[in-house]
């Protein structure tokens, strides 16, 4: 819903015309989306694509990344179901498919810089 808008239909939850006008948004408007997961892999995309306000971002990520990582892990994690899981993946559908496309547009970004990295290395 954060992607889509403000029209007023944005509100609407796990609607597929949010996450269509989501993902065009992202598209159209959207240098880089991040990821968490592949933290890493967004520090580069951003480091390539936005420099002036990203260069050296990687670097001074991994001399604080053991402090952060260590700060974020969570020791309190409990036990959930696979009848509750079940019912968050069918209730959070469509922000799910909109969070692959975004860790695949993301994933494609990669390849491009890796490729033009090594066409120009080699």
């Amino acid at each position: 819903m954060q992607f889509c808008g403000q029209q007023s239909w944005c509100g609407k939850f796990n609607n597929r015309d949010v996450m269509e006008a989501a993902k065009l948004n992202v598209e159209n408007h959207y240098a880089v989306v991040g990821v968490l997961e592949m933290w890493d892999e967004t520090l580069e995309v951003l480091e390539h694509k936005l420099p002036f306000f990203f260069k050296g971002a990687r670097n001074m990520y991994n001399i604080k990344s053991q402090e952060v990582r260590r700060m974020a892990q969570n020791f309190h994690k409990g036990f959930v179901s696979n009848e509750i899981k079940e019912i968050v993946r069918r209730n959070f559908s469509r922000e799910m498919e909109f969070y692959d496309f975004c860790k695949n547009r993301l994933q494609i970004q990669v390849k491009e810089i890796q490729a033009n990295f090594s066409k120009y290395a080699g």
